[in-house]
Formats: C-alpha cells, structure tokens, sequence
C-alpha cells in the first residue's frame, strides 16, 4: 500500500489542509474539491466542522466571495503539495500507515520549518503564520523520520 502526503493551501484563506493519499490520488483529490464547494454534506468522517473552520466553513467563505457575487471560483489560489516516501520498502510495514499518520500530525502545526518554507514560496513574502490546519489530527505511532526538502 503506497501513501503520500497531501497538502491544500488556499491562500485566500490562508489555510492549509495536510493528508494522506493512498493508491489513487486523483480519487482523493476530488472528493476534496467537492468539500471546498460545498456540493456534499454527508455524515461521514466530519471535516466539515464549522465552529473550527474546516471543510464547510471553507466552502461558505468561498459562496459568500465568489458565488454570491456571480464570479466563477477556479480554485486559482490553491496550490496542491505532495510528499512522497523514499524508502517505498518501509511501506510494507504493518504500522507504517501509524507512523504517517504521526508526520501527519507533526505537519499540521503552524510553526513547522516545512509549512513556514512552503508558504514563503507560494505566497512569494515571509510567512506571517497567520495561516490555520484545518484537517482532523490522529497521533499516530511516534518514530524517527526525515523530511528531505528542495534546495534554494
């Protein structure tokens, strides 16, 4: 089972989304488009939770901007991140989904060195940190791991 992660950040909004994505990528990115426009409620996992600013608060803030105002929302301020495993033979592993769902949780505090770096680079200016995770957070198993980042 090969699993990478995902990153939304909507700039608009400044707000960030950090997941796994199993097999079929494509699949996983859109049902999260159809989060973003608010097309399906479900009662399902919810990380549509308003009071927190999630997946449904995102989908009014964008009706409220955009479709209210008769303009056609493209998703022109999101930029989509992954990050894969280099070592594809750790994927065999019985806890290797825990041991993501650890970087995972690491990954969508504000104040990691990645996040800063990838907001500099999107938003082309220091990053403020005003920008919020909004995805659900599972602690996982903690283990050791290196996170290898392009070069300036």
């Amino acid at each position: 089972m090969f699993q990478w992660f995902v990153f939304a950040f909507f700039c608009n909004y400044q707000a960030y989304y950090v997941g796994l994505a199993t097999e079929n990528i494509v699949d996983r990115l859109s049902k999260h488009i159809v989060k973003v426009f608010g097309s399906y409620v479900g009662v399902s996992v919810n990380h549509t939770d308003e009071r927190k600013k999630g997946w449904r608060y995102l989908a009014k803030e964008i009706d409220k901007k955009y479709k209210r105002n008769k303009i056609k929302y493209n998703l022109e301020d999101c930029y989509l991140v992954t990050v894969n495993p280099k070592e594809i033979t750790k994927t065999l592993e019985d806890d290797y989904k825990d041991k993501l769902k650890y970087i995972e949780n690491i990954l969508s505090k504000e104040n990691h060195p990645l996040i800063k770096k990838i907001i500099e680079l999107i938003s082309r200016k220091k990053a403020d940190m005003d920008w919020r995770s909004f995805n659900a957070k599972e602690k996982g198993v903690k283990h050791e791991y290196k996170l290898l980042c392009w070069k300036e």
